[in-house]
């Protein structure tokens, strides 16, 4: 198309060319145009025409043919150059060029926008599901510990069974040098180092008449020990012998408790307590304490009776007063009168004057031989103090145990219950009148909740004295959370 363009504008320009080289008389003597043939105008304008004129411009010779230059009115067609003003649209070819807008098919390249999937990237934040890599802590189930309650809102649960399975192991006599039979607790797979509590039973029971208590305690992380006393027996060994019986007990324990469970034993953390006369025998292992290094005693309705049977047997502790005053001048330092032999008027208000009479400790206005300086709790019964089968009488329970030792102490009286309502159920029903013998609930209900609300005091008092759980404390003090109704509750 431009090609035949350019050539018909090539054409124009000869034709041009050669009328304004002609004169007028040149012009007059051409032949008739019809003899002319028109197609010429389509010829090669290369070809001269033979016109004898010297003028260079005889190149135009071929504009004989441009005789049909009257056809140069088709001259008028170079207005058809105009077409070549079509040549303008084919400017509008230059619209192709907004094909260059097909450029802007690069904004397909906001198809990288696309690349802003790859804030689909931060899917890859989904990487942070390998946190749930911390489900391996899962396995640290055996961290029920934690379910050991750390935070006020739960301590409570030391009510209800602990987290660990507890595996129960009977040891006789002799196993290993074994001074005595005596049953295990064994919390199973508890980690870390576990501390031991030993429990001295009551007079004339057997050490598996606790299995409830005790397995609720080491439910909770510790090793519990039960071993059976000589004192199980009518006439048996006073209270002084079997203490002493005990302390070698546990010193054989020290030595032998690892090989006998699974867990690691921390002797280092070791408890003790007892219930009824087993309680006292307890207490007087704190006069032992030298040996048997206790870092904590709860009594379970101690009583410090004595009578063992038709024997007698010495109080373990013993209110030392004024009558231990002799001579005038040890009256006149206790601010007493003396007359007649005797010292009258006196008073023990310190502690330095408790120890002049052989005391240890001084609570405030009484003196006692106890030479306990050990963290201790007493958890007394309501029915088991009165009435005429009341086997913690008045002046020998655990409120006098509480007036007998020193701070930090504390005591509790369990309303409704009875000194036997910590003995199983089934051991309760098939003890005969040795259990009959002292006032009880009768309500098996009732016993099974004390058994719990025991075990769970005892957890407590242990977590805190032995694992260091201090928060333990405002749970032990305050009555007003625990499931089981009180007469009283105190502390120092």
């Amino acid at each position: 198309m431009k090609k035949s363009l350019l050539i018909l504008f090539l054409s124009l320009i000869f034709l041009f060319a050669g009328c304004s080289g002609k004169k007028d008389s040149d012009l007059i003597d051409l032949p008739d145009t019809d003899s002319v043939d028109t197609t010429v105008t389509d010829t090669d304008s290369s070809q001269p025409a033979d016109t004898g004129d010297t003028n260079p411009t005889k190149p135009t010779e071929p504009t004989e043919p441009t005789e049909p230059t009257e056809p140069t009115e088709p001259t008028e067609p170079t207005e058809p150059i105009e077409p070549t003003e079509p040549t303008e649209p084919t400017e509008p070819t230059e619209p192709t060029e907004p094909t260059e807008p097909t450029e802007p098919t690069e904004p397909t390249e906001p198809t990288e926008p696309t690349e802003l999937t790859e804030p689909t990237e931060p899917t890859e934040p989904t990487e942070p599901t390998e946190p749930t890599e911390p489900t391996e802590p899962t396995e640290p189930t055996e961290p029920t510990e934690p379910a050991e309650p750390t935070e006020p809102t739960d301590l409570v649960d030391v009510f209800n069974i602990g987290p660990y399975e507890v595996k129960i192991t009977d040891v006789t006599s002799g196993t290993d040098g074994a001074p005595r039979d005596f049953r295990i607790y064994e919390p199973e797979n508890a980690s870390g180092n576990i501390p031991v509590v030993h429990f001295q039973h009551d007079f004339l029971y057997k050490k598996d008449y606790y299995d409830n208590m005790l397995t609720h305690l080491a439910s909770h992380g510790f090793i519990v020990i039960s071993g059976q006393s000589d004192h199980a027996k009518t006439n048996g060994q006073s209270s002084i012998t079997e203490a002493g019986k005990v302390v070698t007990f546990i010193s054989w324990l020290k030595e032998n408790i690892q090989s006998k469970v699974s867990v690691s034993a921390d002797i280092e953390h070791f408890g003790a307590a007892g219930h009824g006369r087993g309680g006292k025998v307890t207490s007087r292992l704190t006069n032992y304490n030298e040996m048997t290094m206790l870092k904590g005693f709860f009594g379970v309705d101690p009583v410090d009776s004595t009578q063992s049977s038709s024997s007698y047997d010495a109080e373990s502790i013993v209110e030392i007063t004024t009558g231990a005053i002799s001579g005038k001048e040890q009256c006149l330092v206790f601010g007493g009168t003396w007359s007649l032999g005797s010292c009258r008027n006196a008073t023990i208000d310190s502690k330095e004057k408790c120890e002049i009479l052989g005391g240890y400790y001084f609570n405030g206005s009484k003196c006692y031989n106890n030479r306990a300086a050990l963290p201790s709790m007493f958890l007394g019964t309501e029915k088991g103090r009165s009435g005429s089968s009341a086997c913690a009488p008045a002046g020998e329970n655990s409120s006098d145990f509480y007036a007998s030792y020193p701070s930090p102490s504390r005591h509790i009286i369990a309303a409704g219950v009875g000194h036997t309502d910590m003995v199983d159920p089934e051991d309760l029903s098939s003890c005969g009148s040795t259990c009959s013998g002292c006032t009880g609930s009768g309500n098996s209900e009732l016993n099974m909740q004390f058994i719990r609300y025991a075990g769970g005091l005892m957890t407590a008092f242990f977590n805190s004295i032995l694992k260091g759980k201090t928060q333990y404390e405002a749970l032990l003090d305050d009555v007003s959370v625990h499931p089981f109704l009180t007469t009283a509750a105190e502390h120092k």
